[in-house]
């Protein structure tokens, strides 16, 4: 799972990489552009992915995606985004990139990383725990209480002595 957790974020890099070429030229890539996207995308998704190692983005399964975990993800985006344009000059590769396109390349990336573990979350729970399904499980209530309607639907009750007093 972890690998292919790690493949979902490559290809984000790589989708929030062209996207922001995209969304720079008004959905339009001119061709004297291509050289410089397939120059610069061999350098930043493996960076971005080196990132994602380094904070540890894997440690979780997505299911149980958290708060920190976003936080951790968005940190680990900001640092990527910024050493791009470093390894690029670093490299000496065609860093004839826009900033703006440096700009939306981290925006579209939180949006589609963050993104898909808030929707496989949120889709994990509805399945497990939906309003309109029964999970199967076996569901046992110590009560607290005389009130014993709020109960219904539990498939053990478990009455210990001071509930059998009472009822007594």
């Amino acid at each position: 799972r972890t690998l292919l957790a790690f493949g979902h974020d490559l290809v984000a890099a790589s989708l929030a990489w062209f996207g922001a070429f995209w969304l720079r030229f008004n959905l339009t890539i001119p061709k004297e552009m291509h050289t410089i996207f397939w120059d610069t995308i061999v350098w930043v998704v493996p960076l971005q992915g080196a990132v994602f190692i380094v904070f540890r983005l894997y440690r979780t399964l997505w299911r149980f995606v958290s708060l920190p975990d976003m936080q951790r993800i968005l940190v680990a985006i900001l640092v990527g985004s910024a050493l791009i344009p470093v390894v690029l000059l670093m490299t000496r590769t065609n860093t004839n990139v826009s900033r703006s396109t440096l700009l939306l390349d981290p925006v579209l990336l939180a949006a589609m990383m963050c993104g898909s573990r808030v929707a496989y979350r949120a889709w994990r729970e509805h399945r497990t725990t939906g309003v309109f399904h029964d999970s199967g499980k076996p569901v046992l209530v110590d009560p607290k209480g005389s009130d014993y309607s709020r109960y219904a639907g539990a498939t053990v009750i478990v009455v210990t002595s001071p509930e059998l007093k009472a009822a007594a």
